[in-house]
């Protein structure tokens, strides 16, 4: 278990030692097995989450039961909450895909230290401002690019993002059937085996032509 004071300095640049003490004081560390729910729709939340250990995906379930993935959560100090605006109803389903380690931060505690403290107020439309940009971008990205497009963000958006993921949680995410992303992914991959190939028989001329 990391200290959450780490995760605020770190991760957060939280200089202010006073705000710091105050959330160790209120903060409650949980562990949460797989596929459990941390956010539920229509559910109140009442606490900020700070991921320390683990991997969820928020997620929303369409009129006709189909599942839409709308994030993924891995990243220590990723925040870990299911509306922008504190202390109001989930818009979202948030559920654990691993074991997770997560820091619970009572609503009233961040709210009475953003009235209180500039530099928290800071922090958190910061994180609201970086959420804007990830949204629209995938936005777009939906609407002006093709899937393979669009999986190739993915994976340079996402690069640490640990394998394992399920293809249909991806596939979702970015407007696609898991069979259209199992076929990116062997282009792809044929796509490196050929140039990995041309790159060898390079080298190894380069080789040949150095020993005559």
């Amino acid at each position: 278990m990391t200290d959450i004071t780490h995760i605020l300095q770190s991760h957060f640049q939280l200089k202010n030692r006073e705000v710091v003490r105050e959330i160790a004081a209120t903060a409650k560390f949980e562990q949460v097995k797989r596929g459990k729910l941390v956010a539920e729709v229509g559910q109140q939340q009442h606490s900020l989450c700070i991921l320390e250990k683990g991997i969820l995906r928020g997620y929303l379930i369409t009129p006709d039961g189909r599942d839409i993935t709308d994030c993924f959560l891995y990243r220590m100090g990723d925040v870990i909450i299911g509306c922008n605006e504190l202390n109001t109803p989930s818009l979202i389903n948030i559920e654990t895909l691993r074991d997770c380690e997560i820091w619970r931060i009572p609503v009233p505690t961040v709210q009475r230290l953003m009235l209180a403290y500039p530099e928290v107020t800071r922090i958190y439309l910061a994180y609201l401002a970086n959420a804007s940009v990830r949204h629209w971008e995938l936005k777009i990205l939906m609407y002006q690019c093709s899937a393979m497009q669009r999986y190739q963000w993915f994976l340079r958006t996402y690069p640490d993002l640990p394998k394992g993921i399920r293809g249909k949680h991806v596939a979702s995410y970015l407007g696609m059937n898991p069979v259209t992303l199992s076929r990116l992914k062997k282009k792809l991959d044929a796509a490196k085996t050929v140039k990995q190939g041309q790159e060898e028989g390079v080298w190894g001329g380069v080789h040949e032509t150095a020993t005559v």
